[in-house]
């Protein structure tokens, strides 16, 4: 009795500092403290009975700026639309915002220990020593991570919004036994969106809307092991590509494909891997049974078909990332051998509609797995369901 058993302690601080329209800054600062010991705690320390408890902290620090180009030009320049000046800002003005963000997290934890963490320490007002020793005890895991994201884009007249980002992330974790230093960047990230593409006149009455959307990004990341040969590289490739269309009966259709290339070296060898992920989704209304009675509402359906597919494919001995060492042919290396080649298909369908005073419908699931390696195991699975709903009118309650 009297043991505290748990404490937690957040803090939040947020300055928006409001110097111009077209410069946005902003800092934060987040910690989380959490401590936690109970009567399983109890253990045995240099031959006397102690009380151990698990303690943790967590300081993010973020700082972020939007930088608006046409604001600043309409600042100097004024609002004139005419001449020089006009044509100058009706092309900065299809400029996007401008955005830098920098994040610095570091945490730590505890795991039962003898330490009483200091008010600094639980305030999250500490550097990198502060979070590896608490009262002359060692954290059990320490994260360092730092982050740096630029991000921009333009929009063109035809109603096409490009947009590029780069991203870097430091990162370093810490263990009383190891420290692992990583980097991850992606560059380039680039996404299209064009969300209404202009229709001719003949497809206007019967098309409301057609979207597409596409991208391409490179993700690249490497690890570094103190003391030890355990240096890992990768890299993701990765191309999105989304269409839509809507029709002006209420019915739309939407597809979805994703393609991935991946590469991954380690001491050992190279891991290749490619992912093909295809997605189509229709859904809409069906008119109603009748025009009165119970009846009267239209039918949903939703139907969605995908599939899923993931190949990969190990080669042994000392690999560049990307190819092969120079000066090596691939006839004389290894065969790069297949460890998964995973096929998965799946069949969702729902149909729904309104009988007062219920919501019912009749929901259907078909699943297929499928694998050409070894004894090429597999499954199939079909699942139907009724489900409904009761529909109530509330009202005053006297």
């Amino acid at each position: 009795m009297g043991w505290e058993t748990n404490r937690n302690l957040d803090m939040n601080w947020t300055y928006r500092p409001n110097i111009a329209a077209w410069l946005t800054p902003q800092l934060a600062v987040d910690t989380r403290f959490r401590m936690s010991r109970g009567a399983s705690f109890v253990t045995e320390v240099e031959g006397d009975t102690v009380l151990t408890r698990d303690f943790g902290n967590s300081r993010t620090l973020r700082f972020s700026t939007g930088f608006n180009l046409a604001s600043l030009l309409r600042d100097l320049l004024g609002e004139e639309r005419t001449g020089t000046v006009g044509t100058l800002l009706g092309l900065v003005d299809r400029i996007d915002l401008f955005t830098i963000t920098w994040i610095g997290s570091l945490a730590s934890n505890y795991q039962r220990r003898t330490a009483d963490p200091s008010l600094r320490y639980q305030l999250g007002i500490h550097g990198f020593g502060g979070v590896v020793v608490q009262d002359a005890d060692s954290a059990s895991r320490v994260n360092d991570n730092k982050s740096l994201t630029l991000g921009g884009g333009v929009r063109l007249p035809t109603g096409l919004a490009v947009t590029v980002e780069y991203a870097n992330n430091d990162g370093l974790v810490w263990t009383p036994r190891s420290q692992t230093t990583s980097r991850t960047t992606t560059w380039p990230s680039l996404n299209l969106n064009w969300n209404r593409l202009p229709l001719p006149a003949f497809l206007q009455s019967w098309v409301s809307r057609l979207g597409l959307r596409a991208g391409y990004s490179l993700r690249t990341q490497s690890s570094v092991v103190a003391n030890a040969t355990q240096d890992r590289e990768g890299q993701i490739k990765t191309i999105p590509f989304n269409f839509d269309l809507m029709l002006t009966t209420d019915w739309s259709l939407n597809y979805n494909l994703t393609m991935t290339d991946e590469e991954r070296r380690d001491p050992t060898g190279l891991t290749l891997g490619e992912r093909l992920n295809q997605a189509v989704q229709l859904t809409g209304r069906i008119r109603p049974l009748s025009r009165q009675g119970r009846l009267r509402n239209p039918i949903r359906l939703s139907l969605r078909l995908s599939q899923n597919d993931s190949d990969q494919c190990r080669r042994l001995g000392g690999v560049e990332l990307g190819g092969l060492p120079p000066g090596v042919s691939d006839s004389e290396f290894a065969t790069c051998e297949p460890f998964t080649d995973l096929r998965i298909r799946s069949v969702d369908l729902t149909f729904s509609t309104d009988v007062p005073p219920f919501a019912i419908g009749l929901q259907g699931s078909w699943r297929d797995t499928q694998s050409q390696l070894g004894q090429r195991p597999g499954s199939t699975q079909l699942e139907i369901s009724l489900f409904g709903q009761f529909l109530f009118e509330t009202g005053e309650l006297r």
